[in-house]
């Protein structure tokens, strides 16, 4: 709705002047029955009368636009109360124009020269005269001290390489260096950028896979589970990002199929951003141990999870391995076997060569008893 305008007519007379203002009133009268009816619609909008309301309002949601809508009923009566006084004063207001009155006597006449004006602005400078005719040169100065030194210039190029001396004469074999310290660490993980979920009922689970990327180094990472192959105490870690509307769900981390209770995450709410399940502790594991990370279904629907999977060997108990001296499987700590280096899919203990140049190593390795080679001290 467009401003109210009033017409340009600088020959006004009083009737004129009283009608322009009843005009104006009546225009504030027409903006408050807008502002009455918008109200209203403000009311069916949370009533679900009008369309577009994406849930049904609360009780509180109704409340609200009631106090709303008192707030601005009270303004409205203030207004017509001010509208009514300026009403009734127009109508009461005379519109007859008296006679006209006697001419007044005139005034004093005033001084014959008013007062100094301001000064106006510079005008533009004029033009340039000619030049003037050039003086006699004046006498020699005094030589001046000398100036600094100048920079250093650019090196000049590099000039051709001169002849090959002779070989020296060979130096005297040095001591055997140390042996690289191999690496003392055990850890894996894995994750997957994008696995459908789906919860038929309530309580139902699944386990999340590994497929997308996998860091295995000494744990063996299959495509839904971790198997702990050196037995020790491990820092475990997980995060599972939903996608907005996914069902909401707990995680948790099973061992063998039973359920770690101190990795239980009961589930996030829903939001506008990724809803996030992650956990961290510390548990011991044996050798041969199976893994999982599950999610819980706590509603009904289907969404897209992305897990992640992470463990850490932080204190290695006794491991079993084949003595080749014995040809027998023996229990022993990892003091007693010596510093640790990776030998692929399986390894053994010994004190003779690597795993490639060793039968007994390469024996231990086709009969898979465990992933990790060993060099006694």
């Amino acid at each position: 709705m467009s401003m109210p305008v009033f017409p340009e007519c600088p020959e006004w007379e009083r009737p004129d002047v009283i009608n322009q203002i009843i005009s104006s009133i009546a225009m504030e009268e027409l903006a408050l029955s807008h502002i009455i009816n918008a109200e209203g619609e403000k009311i069916q909008y949370a009533l679900g009368t009008l369309p577009g309301l994406p849930e049904d309002a609360t009780i509180d949601d109704v409340l609200d636009i009631n106090q709303s809508v008192n707030s601005t009923l009270d303004s409205v009566l203030d207004s017509q109360m001010i509208l009514n006084s300026k009403f009734t004063a127009a109508i009461s207001a005379v519109t007859t124009r008296g006679a006209t009155g006697p001419t007044g006597p005139t005034g004093a006449t005033g001084p014959d020269t008013g007062p100094t004006g301001a000064m106006g602005d510079t005008g533009p400078d004029g033009a340039t005269g000619p030049e003037g005719i050039t003086g006699p040169q004046g006498a020699t100065g005094s030589q001046g001290s000398q100036g600094l030194q100048g920079l250093q210039g650019p090196p000049g190029p590099v000039g051709p390489a001169g002849p090959t001396g002779p070989t020296g004469a060979q130096g005297a074999t040095g001591p055997s260096g140390a042996s690289p310290a191999p690496p003392t660490y055990i850890n894996g993980f894995g994750e997957t950028n994008g696995q459908a979920i789906s919860f038929a009922s309530i309580g139902d689970t699944q386990a999340m896979s590994f497929t997308d990327q996998q860091i295995q180094n000494g744990i063996a990472i299959g495509a839904s589970n971790f198997v702990v192959i050196q037995k020790g105490l491990y820092h475990v870690s997980y995060r599972i990002d939903k996608e907005p509307l996914s069902p909401d769900a707990r995680a948790y981390v099973m061992r063998n199929g039973t359920t770690l209770l101190q990795s239980v995450n009961n589930g996030a709410v829903r939001a506008a951003s990724l809803a996030m399940l992650s956990k961290e502790f510390d548990q011991e594991f044996d050798m041969g141990d199976a893994v999982e990370l599950v999610l819980e279904g706590l509603q009904i629907g289907t969404g897209t999870a992305y897990p992640s999977l992470s463990m850490i060997l932080l204190r290695p108990d006794t491991i079993r391995f084949l003595n080749p001296r014995t040809g027998q499987m023996e229990d022993s700590n990892l003091d007693q076997l010596g510093p640790v280096v990776f030998a692929g899919k399986e390894g053994s203990a010994t004190t003779d060569a690597p795993c490639e140049e060793s039968p007994s190593c390469v024996d231990a390795q086709k009969n898979g008893f465990f992933r990790r080679l060993f060099y006694g001290k």
